[in-house]
């Protein structure tokens, strides 16, 4: 694979994780839960995307939508975890 591409890939990365990062400042329970119920589904998204290149992914269903929905970023990691063991 191409440095460019793996190099914009990081850049993409560690910009999204910024911008969560300083979302995740806000004091508001309801903000919270909205920045979480949004950052799941895009580090899925995310995931989903650069399977093609790394082999790792998760499949799409109800289901995994709904955890990372839910859970947010854990959830995530929790399915990848589990999908890697099983």
């Amino acid at each position: 694979m191409e440095i460019k591409i793996l190099a914009t890939i990081f850049i993409i990365c560690v910009i999204i994780f910024f911008v969560i990062n300083k979302l995740c400042k806000v004091k508001s329970a309801f903000s919270r839960a909205l920045i979480s119920a949004i950052s799941g589904p895009l580090v899925m998204f995310i995931l989903n995307f650069s399977s093609q290149f790394t082999g790792v992914g998760l499949p799409t269903s109800f289901f995994s939508v709904a955890v990372s929905i839910i859970m947010g970023i854990p959830g995530v990691i929790t399915m990848l975890i589990l999908n890697l063991f099983f």
